[in-house]
């Protein structure tokens, strides 16, 4: 009873790294392509716009590098395998582990796809100065080299 104890959390672990692994790779390449966060940023009137919240998003609108890593089930599944015990997988030569690993990352990866839509980017704060402004001849400008963080209250 405890050898087949034993097997289920190598199994479980290689799952939890794979899936661990495939959601950083997307993560870590997630990016805000141009998208109109700051829509009061392009003609501001004064030296510095003040922090102020993003408009918010669907997080579904920033792109990732990686993201056919937890929207195809294929490099997750793969993930699975390369995490799982090499024992295991010579005690299983007929790869019942991969049928496993890819049933559990095509469900994750359908459950991915309807969550990314519902998610919403939003308190994204971001402020910057305004080089251009020169009352009274250029009264408005917009924001050139600003900076952005996250809400210190969420």
């Amino acid at each position: 009873m405890r050898r087949i104890y034993r097997n289920k959390a190598k199994h479980r672990d290689a799952v939890a790294k794979g899936v661990s692994k495939a959601f950083k790779n997307w993560q870590d390449k997630v990016t805000v392509p141009g998208l109109p966060w700051y829509p009061a940023f392009a003609a501001f009137p004064g030296p510095q716009a003040p922090p102020m919240p993003n408009i918010p998003m669907p997080l579904i609108a920033c792109i990732s590098a990686k993201m056919t890593d937890i929207v195809m089930p294929d490099t997750m599944t793969k993930e699975m395998d390369d995490a799982l015990d090499g024992d295991l997988k010579k005690k299983d030569p007929e790869k019942h582990y991969h049928a496993l690993h890819d049933a559990i990352a095509t469900v994750l990866s359908l459950a991915f796809l309807m969550w990314l839509p519902m998610q919403q980017v939003m308190l994204v704060m971001g402020k910057g100065p305004i080089p251009t402004f020169a009352p009274p001849f250029v009264p408005v400008g917009p924001v050139s080299a600003g900076t952005t963080w996250r809400s210190p209250d969420i």
